[in-house]
């Protein structure tokens, strides 16, 4: 599954997360990419020179298109298994600082010829989703990591 970025810039590590699969199990691409503020960090890509406006514009759309899909794909596949009443909790269950070198690493990604970008922080979060219903239950965890950027939290 691909990884993302939070909703207006201002959300915490932890609620981006809640909030990216808040947005696959109940709503759209749309809700996914806005959830995690993946405008930021093509804007980063952008003005590191990494990519350009109508390549930034190409990547959006086709990321939107696959967030679609997935979200879809969740939404179909919680009521084959689970029954049409399903109903899911996102619960933190793990925040832990990322390595030096893994900022580093990631500043590195993000910086351009043209650009000086600096992470000052970063964490790994880790979320349990369960999803319930009349049929089944499933549980799982995933994993997020999150840069800070120019004040902004982005996932990458």
């Amino acid at each position: 599954m691909i990884v993302l970025i939070s909703s207006c810039g201002g959300g915490s590590p932890e609620s981006m997360a809640e909030d990216y699969y808040d947005a696959v199990f109940s709503g759209t691409g749309e809700d996914v990419w806005d959830a995690v503020n993946m405008d930021a960090y093509l804007d980063l890509l952008v003005e590191s020179g990494k990519l350009d406006e109508d390549d930034a514009d190409n990547y959006k759309d086709n990321i939107l298109e696959i967030l679609d899909r997935t979200c879809e794909y969740c939404q179909d596949e919680c009521e084959e298994k689970c029954g049409r009443d399903w109903s899911y909790e996102i619960e933190v269950t793990k925040v832990k600082d990322l390595k030096n070198s893994d900022l580093r690493s990631f500043e590195n990604s993000i910086n351009g010829d043209d650009s000086d970008f600096e992470v000052t922080e970063g964490v790994a979060v880790t979320v349990k989703v369960t999803v319930t219903g009349d049929e089944d239950d499933a549980s799982m965890k995933y994993t997020f990591e999150f840069y800070k950027v120019d004040g902004e939290w982005i996932n990458g």
